[in-house]
């Protein structure tokens, strides 16, 4: 026979309700917890994959902007002005449109240091007499942070008849490459690259020339 009053709880059944409700507040505020963590995440990898994106664009824009303009003015000079080491690389390319759309400038792309971390560099002058003179000063930008290491390489024909092959270096040649890679590492200790891709360059001469049957080369009209 139930003794137990209608009316009421009894003390073991509050305890199990109280219990019961504080286990149930600890999963609600677990739930709450991963759930801003789980967002925290989902941004920082938005970020990240924004980050890496904005980065590619830039090169992507810079290699495959890049004119094949002469080195120097000497006439008899038909080197291009690019100079693709494994470590850094320098070219005549269109500013990206966030500084300059359609402006030729020097740009170079490098590893360097701005405060304790190690950067990814962009410096650039525009493409003037005065500027190669020294009178106008390089801007220089940082557009990736805690990078490790880059590393360029160049894919072509050094002279006509060879085979085309991937190089460390491509510098003072008559011809820009066929591909530039690209690849950075961030100081994150990944061995795998934070960047990697290959562009291909739009124009690799410079036709501002005329064939010469006589030396069998091709003179400079500028």
């Amino acid at each position: 026979m139930d003794t137990r009053s209608d009316e009421g709880f009894t003390l073991v059944e509050l305890m199990i309700a109280v219990a019961l409700m504080g286990m149930l507040t600890v999963l609600a505020y677990g739930a709450v917890q991963f759930g801003n963590l789980s967002w925290h995440h989902i941004d920082r990898g938005r970020d990240a994959d924004a980050e890496r994106t904005a980065i590619r664009q830039l090169l992507l824009h810079a290699i495959m902007s890049a004119y094949p303009g002469f080195a120097s003015a000497d006439y008899n000079d038909r080197s291009i002005a690019f100079s693709g080491e494994k470590e850094a690389l320098q070219l005549v390319a269109s500013l990206p449109e966030a500084l300059s759309p359609g402006v030729m400038a020097v740009e170079q792309f490098s590893l360097g240091r701005q405060g304790d971390r190690s950067s990814l560099l962009m410096s650039w002058h525009l493409d003037l007499p005065a500027a190669t003179g020294g009178t106008l000063s390089n801007q220089v930008v940082r557009i990736a942070s805690s990078v490790s290491a880059i590393r360029f390489g160049y894919f072509g024909r050094v002279k006509e008849n060879d085979p085309p092959a991937w190089f460390d270096r491509w510098s003072g040649l008559d011809h820009l490459p066929e591909l530039v890679r690209v690849q950075v590492w961030r100081a994150d200790g990944v061995k795998t690259p934070w960047l990697d891709f290959s562009a291909e360059t739009q124009t690799t001469a410079n036709v501002a020339c005329v064939y010469d049957p006589q030396t069998p080369v091709c003179r400079r009209l500028e």
